[in-house]
């Protein structure tokens, strides 16, 4: 079974991403017009649900569900790997299935990312109630501010608040995460005519 630590406040999914934004996007006058747009700024080509996605699925091996799930994939394939030794007629067989495996897992990411970018754009989305989300971080522009607090930590604090609430992105992430691997391994199985 996949062991996630995306539920962690400190270290999860929500907090890594808005660490990622705040640095991402360094420019406050950036993140008001992406503000202004309800997550989009297209002369920049800005779409952070999009950027949600790639960041949940992993911008590399080691960074989150990657990261997360690197281990399982390995274990995995490291078993069908095992089966070769262990029955003769499979020797020609699982070296095709471990390439479809790597087809599964590339598919497993791009499904919890979509998943990801698709919960993002319904918890964040312009339409919901009056706006009081994305007015909170447009009426940051400009505000008077007590010492050591800047715009970009108000804004920060906003996004992380709202990505938080209801069901937390964190745990939306892990769910997803373990439905769609419980599909994956369901894959391998029925090669094996298991269900």
């Amino acid at each position: 079974m996949l062991c996630f630590v995306f539920k962690d406040e400190e270290q999860g999914f929500v907090a890594k991403y808005v660490e990622y934004y705040r640095t991402l996007y360094k420019a406050w006058n950036t993140k008001h017009a992406i503000h202004l747009n309800f997550g989009y700024y297209e002369p920049r080509n800005i779409d952070i649900y999009y950027d949600m996605r790639v960041f949940a699925e992993g911008i590399n091996e080691d960074e989150m569900l990657k990261k997360f799930t690197k281990q399982a994939k390995q274990e995995l394939e490291n078993i069908l790997n095992e089966l070769t030794s262990a029955n003769e007629y499979l020797k020609t067989f699982i070296p095709e299935l471990v390439i479809q495996y790597n087809s599964f897992y590339d598919d497993f990411i791009s499904k919890v990312g979509v998943e990801i970018q698709d919960e993002a754009i319904r918890k964040l989305s312009h339409q919901k109630e009056d706006y009081r989300f994305w007015t909170a971080l447009i009426e940051e522009k400009g505000k008077v501010r007590p010492p050591g607090i800047t715009y970009t930590d108000n804004v920060c604090k906003t996004l992380k608040h709202e990505l938080e609430t209801e069901q937390s992105l964190n745990i939306f992430l892990e769910i997803k995460a373990g439905q769609y691997w419980a599909e994956l391994v369901t894959k391998i199985l029925s090669f094996f005519g298991e269900k």
